[in-house]
């Protein structure tokens, strides 16, 4: 039998699972531009993260202008990306998540 810790961790597993797989599913399904989006952080990651420690710039510009961000959303989203950079500067795919949600989110311009 396995200790009480580590039947815990592995419980708290299998329940995150299924919820980071439907915050995926809800991303993908509410930004029809996912893809594009996708595609474009991937081919200028490193360009993004420059232009996010910078407080702005064209690529990041451009990113929010593929999936669609308001421009009057454009500074929060911004910020969450600095709050995080650690993240988003290992993981190009979870960036193209938050860009692309605030862009499902954004009312249209």
């Amino acid at each position: 039998m396995l200790p009480v810790c580590t039947r815990r961790r592995l419980l708290r597993m299998t329940l995150a699972v299924p919820a980071l797989l439907v915050a995926g599913c809800v991303v993908a399904t509410n930004n029809p531009r996912q893809g594009e989006v996708q595609a474009f952080v991937a081919q200028n990651h490193p360009a993004l993260v420059a232009d996010v420690e910078a407080g702005g710039g064209p690529v990041l510009d451009q990113a929010m202008a593929v999936s669609g961000v308001n421009t009057a959303t454009r500074e929060i989203l911004l910020l969450r990306l600095q709050s995080e950079l650690a993240l988003y500067r290992r993981s190009p795919l979870a960036m193209a998540a938050v860009i692309a949600a605030h862009g499902a989110a954004a009312p249209p311009a």
